[in-house]
């Protein structure tokens, strides 16, 4: 399908595919040279239009990433956030976050925008089937949430997925009576939220 310049393209992919249409848009590479970036792929020639069009009304409200940051691994997000965070938090918070990420690396190399709720979940999952520790499983949440707070403020997604991750009930190994259930769950949110030092008071309270 042909358009004017500068506002992406439609393209029919060979072989036998179940979406052979592809959504390309131009973007400049870190040398300033234009290049074209896969938007995502359909069924249709219909659809990859639509596609097309819904994206360049988000773009034009600022709702959208722009084509150069359409590319940004979770690798990325997690090296740029983590540069920042681990100089403002202690070694047992920096360690926390260091095995979480262990977990969650496994989609390093995806861009962080093709991250749906399933590949969140995923970690969750199996950290109930394995009977991780409750903090372990709030520390890899905190982990996704936190990655994804630094994303969406730099227009790199427009949507937390990790947010909706469903938590399973697992029993506190250790259970101290330090905290209650809501102020549990109050620090829980100021974490997300990246108050300071609410994360590492977090991780001394599933820890004991």
């Amino acid at each position: 399908m042909r358009r004017p310049n500068g506002c992406g393209t439609i393209t029919k992919l060979s072989g036998s595919r179940r979406r052979p249409y592809a959504v390309r848009i131009p973007a400049r590479d870190r040398k300033g040279r234009v290049v074209q970036k896969y938007l995502s792929y359909h069924a249709t020639q219909r659809e990859a239009f639509e596609a097309l069009e819904a994206y360049r009304q988000r773009l034009a409200n600022g709702s959208a990433p722009a084509p150069e940051d359409l590319g940004v691994t979770l690798q990325q997000v997690y090296d740029l956030w983590s540069a920042r965070k681990y100089a403002k938090v202690g070694t047992s918070s920096i360690q926390g976050y260091q095995a979480s990420w262990k977990r969650l690396s496994r989609f390093a190399s995806l861009p962080i925008r093709k991250l749906t709720i399933d590949h969140y979940q995923q970690i969750i999952d199996e950290d109930e089937q394995r009977q991780a520790s409750k903090s372990t499983i709030a520390n890899d949440h905190l982990l996704m949430r936190a990655l994804n707070k630094y994303a969406m403020e730099r227009d790199w997604i427009t949507k937390d997925y990790s947010a909706f991750v469903v938590l399973p009930s697992v029993a506190q190994k250790h259970e101290k009576g330090a905290f209650t259930d809501l102020e549990i769950a109050r620090l829980e949110q100021l974490a997300a939220a990246g108050v300071p030092g609410a994360d590492a008071t977090l991780v001394l309270v599933y820890t004991g």
